[in-house]
């Protein structure tokens, strides 16, 4: 019968160290930017239920959520649909600048009471990627 071999006798791979300290510093950072949406949306969500009248500020904040993506976000139209696009097929890179504004935007819409969900926040901040120079 055929052992296990010991860890000594395995023969690692010499960039492996580098590879687990860039995978836990991608983990660190996804994991802190998770929480982060995570609990801001609990503070929106718990400010929103003790001050029942900011519904009433909804569509201001709906129009300042719109009119940030309509100025910063011009490039990106295409919101999730473009998201998943370059999923499948990767053409044009989705700009750093979006991660902020759509979990920003989400945020802002929790706070005064809007019909969004976190999961399309969550798909577009997951696929955003630097520009290439």
């Amino acid at each position: 019968m055929r052992r296990f071999p010991r860890p000594e006798q395995l023969e690692l791979q010499p960039h492996i160290g580098k590879w687990l300290a860039i995978a836990s510093v991608a983990a660190f950072l996804a994991g802190t930017a998770s929480a982060f949406f995570l609990v801001s949306l609990d503070h929106a969500t718990a400010w929103r239920e003790a001050h029942h009248r900011a519904i009433w500020l909804l569509p201001a904040a709906g129009f300042g959520v719109g009119w940030l993506h309509h100025v910063l976000g011009k490039t990106v139209d295409g919101g999730n649909k473009l998201i998943i696009d370059e999923i499948h097929d990767p053409k044009k890179v989705v700009p750093l600048r979006m991660m902020p504004l759509v979990l920003g935007g989400t945020v802002v819409c929790h706070l005064f009471g809007a019909s969004v969900g976190r999961e399309g926040a969550a798909v577009q901040a997951a696929r955003v990627r630097k520009p290439r120079s």
